[in-house]
């Protein structure tokens, strides 16, 4: 699956297959840590309050995304999943 994330291109296979001492690392996860605020802003339109990885899955409004962030549902779920693989419990 290609995502764009932050205006660059990536392939979400690459990205999974990452590791941190890779070219690109620190790039790949800022982008995607970008990336998920905007997702988790759109979703619950309250920055301060602290959301689950596993709640804000469960809250993710297909036409918000789409009308926002130019997101389909399947590639927010995946940028969430690879936020959680760089960033872990810091999310939670």
């Amino acid at each position: 699956m290609l995502l764009i994330l932050n205006g660059n291109e990536y392939d979400s296979v690459v990205i999974e297959r990452m590791q941190s001492d890779d070219n690109g690392y620190k790039e790949v996860r800022g982008d995607v840590y970008k990336e998920f605020v905007r997702i988790r802003y759109v979703t619950t339109r309250n920055s301060c309050r602290k959301v689950t990885t596993e709640v804000l899955k469960t809250k993710l409004h297909p036409f918000l995304l789409k009308k926002h962030l130019n997101l389909s549902h399947d590639e927010a779920l995946k940028i969430i999943e690879l936020a959680q693989k760089f960033y872990g419990k810091i999310l939670d």
